[in-house]
């Protein structure tokens, strides 16, 4: 009945027969793609056309529960969706294939990225050390700390930073992996559906992401640290350089830390929040743009009919 009343409220009253007879109710109706319409009774091309495109607008508005919940985010709440992945719980999905895919693509994309950053972070942690070489005396020994950083503090900092960062990445990536591995466990789509569900809760879904934008995070630490306190061409030794070449080339690398934090700013503060605002106002557009084609729609059908 809802079917047919819907067919008739959008001017296809004389396929309502043909969706009767073939049991077509309102779940079978979202599962409906242009192509099924012939199958059903649905003969003339015109109005496969027009009956597909009005089905697929109707998937997009009724299965979408959550999408007529969102806002357009302010930079506060942009700022912190940044840090927190709210954003990726966003989407919604018909199929429950299309959702394993999605799962399987998304943490795909986490532990590639998360593996190279480790690989990265880990060299920088390892190399920190402190080393010391000896004659066979033991008399005369020459050591260094590790990246040139022969101030004890900062090579502390530099050590103990990018060993949270590498840590982060290492759990990003096997967090990644695991989630792969328990959805593609799953023997059909009643088991994928129960393991999606509980994956998907708040808890569970960003924990790979969590762990890559902290790693990140703590990176950022001893990238600056080793290019200000690294003892041979760290700013902080040049800055001592009191000829002209010495001053000139204090200025350049004043100029090139200073760009490179305000760049790191730019991207962190303003891009990323700016993409995380336009997908919701990509979301919000599109849902207010669906409902405001099928009232006009409808309005038009209205006006004909008298």
């Amino acid at each position: 009945d809802d079917v047919g009343h819907w067919l008739n409220k959008r001017g296809f009253e004389s396929e309502v027969e043909a969706f009767e007879a073939n049991g077509i109710d309102g779940p079978i109706l979202l599962r409906i793609c242009e192509h099924d319409l012939f199958s059903i009774g649905v003969h003339q091309v015109g109005t496969q056309i027009k009956l597909g495109k009005e089905i697929e607008q109707l998937k997009r508005i009724a299965c979408k529960p959550r999408t007529r919940e969102l806002r357009i985010q302010n930079y506060p709440q942009t700022l912190l969706g940044m840090f927190t992945l709210t954003w990726t719980r966003t989407i919604e999905v018909i199929d429950i294939e299309d959702t394993k895919a999605e799962w399987v693509v998304i943490n795909t994309q986490v532990a590639v990225v998360s593996a190279v950053a480790f690989i990265f972070a880990w060299n920088m942690f390892y190399s920190a050390s402190y080393s010391c070489f000896c004659d066979p005396t033991g008399v005369d020994c020459w050591c260094s700390q590790g990246f040139d950083m022969r101030n004890q503090l900062t090579g502390s900092i530099l050590y103990c930073f990018s060993a949270v960062a590498a840590l982060s990445f290492m759990w990003s990536a096997l967090y990644a992996v695991l989630y792969i591995l328990i959805v593609n466990e799953m023997s059909d789509k009643i088991e994928l559906g129960f393991i999606v569900a509980i994956l998907a809760t708040k808890v569970s879904k960003d924990v790979p992401g969590n762990f890559l934008v902290m790693g990140a995070a703590f990176l950022n630490v001893p990238i600056f640290t080793y290019g200000i306190f690294n003892d041979w061409f760290g700013l902080r030794n040049i800055i001592s350089l009191h000829s002209v070449y010495g001053q000139f080339i204090s200025g350049f690398c004043y100029f090139a830390v200073i760009f490179v934090g305000l760049m790191l700013m730019w991207g962190y503060y303003n891009r990323i929040p700016h993409f995380v605002g336009v997908l919701y106002k990509a979301k919000v557009a599109v849902y207010k743009q669906d409902l405001r084609e099928m009232l006009d729609d409808s309005k038009a059908k209205k006006r004909a009919a008298r």
